[in-house]
């Protein structure tokens, strides 16, 4: 049976599927790869590899006019990253000692806050951008501010102790252009498969396809093997490199995407109406013609609250208060499991 692209061609879906979830993996992977080789020792920075796939797929979905696949998955990526992929690490090897930077983890928490305040509104506005850039610019001090106390991560000696020669600098630029492209490709094919599979499977919505498929595509990168004598220290760096893709997510992604999507609303209100003019008298039309990005309800009544439970529960591993073990680690598997099912309850309602 051929398979077709069109509305009712479910063989397009599986194509998509298996599109995105290749060129995702591989892009994560990438340039994951190309910035750890350069940077061991330094999650933050590290973070910015697995985060790339993510925002180039939301920024792809706000292109496409589907705020809630965008929105949906800064947030799916982020309760993924401390529940499931932070369980499955802690329960295949506990970490020995946190991460240095712990003393930034707390920040979760009022970022994720921050978001469930926003949300009350059901939607992000240009103030909460605002709110949520400065935040940012707090927690970067702050883990900054941790790193150069000199404490040294503990995957830094288990790596050291056999270095290996670092790529040159072109190479690096190289794997983070094709990690780029990609990603592209494989946004695209993710916010098509949403789109298409709520057209045509029912009872499915886009967010539950981003939250239910494209999310898990973007978070199994991060479950790398390293040899048995690694794994606590590899749980420990791999600890920091998640919490710094949430504060991607909450403290960079939404603002970007907040402000594109009004940029993109005011341009496409504005054009008819201001034909041919220019600077001030453009932006202050843009502006008076654009719109909030929504906040989906479903989003705000599961992901924001559990997020939050999540950078609640960061704060005493933070202070050295509570450990992560073993039933710990099942207890979030576990939750992450009862995520999906509110999420797919709460999307075949709405």
């Amino acid at each position: 049976m051929p398979l077709r692209f069109g509305n009712q061609g479910h063989g397009g879906l599986l194509v998509l599927m298996a599109l995105a979830a290749v060129m995702l993996y591989a892009a994560s992977r990438t340039a994951a790869g190309a910035l750890a080789r350069g940077l061991v020792g330094r999650p933050g920075l590290r973070a910015v590899g697995y985060w790339l796939p993510i925002a180039v797929t939301a920024v792809i979905a706000v292109q496409q006019k589907k705020p809630e696949v965008a929105v949906a998955l800064a947030f799916s990526t982020s309760v993924a990253s401390l529940s499931f992929v932070l369980g499955i690490l802690t329960y295949v090897a506990p970490m020995e000692t946190p991460a240095a930077s712990r003393r930034a983890w707390p920040f979760v928490l009022p970022a994720a806050l921050l978001a469930l305040v926003a949300g009350f509104s059901g939607q992000l506005t240009g103030l909460h951008a605002l709110a949520m850039l400065i935040l940012g610019g707090a927690v970067y001090s702050a883990w900054r501010e941790a790193a150069a106390r000199g404490e040294a991560e503990a995957i830094v000696s288990a790596i050291e102790a056999a270095p290996a020669p670092r790529p040159p600098p072109w190479v690096v630029v190289a794997e983070l252009a094709l990690a780029l492209a990609l990603a592209v490709l494989g946004g695209w094919a993710a916010v098509a498969l949403a789109s298409r599979a709520a057209a045509t499977v029912p009872l499915v919505s886009t967010r539950l396809v981003a939250v239910a498929l494209v999310t898990p595509l973007l978070a199994l990168p991060m479950l790398q093997t390293v040899p048995p004598e690694q794994a606590p220290a590899h749980t420990s760096s791999m600890a920091s490199t998640l919490v710094a893709m949430v504060l991607l997510n909450l403290c960079l992604l939404l603002p970007v995407l907040t402000i594109y999507w009004h940029l993109q609303t005011g341009i496409a209100h504005a054009a008819p109406a201001v034909a041919g003019a220019k600077g001030a008298t453009l932006f202050m039309s843009v502006t008076a013609h654009a719109t909030p990005m929504p906040f989906p309800l479903a989003t705000w009544r599961i992901d924001a609250v559990v997020l939050t439970v999540l950078g609640l529960a960061l704060v005493p591993i933070a202070l050295g208060r509570w450990e992560l073990g073993r039933w710990e680690a099942i207890g979030l598997v576990a939750g992450y499991a009862l995520y999906l099912a509110l999420s797919a309850a709460v999307s075949l309602r709405t």
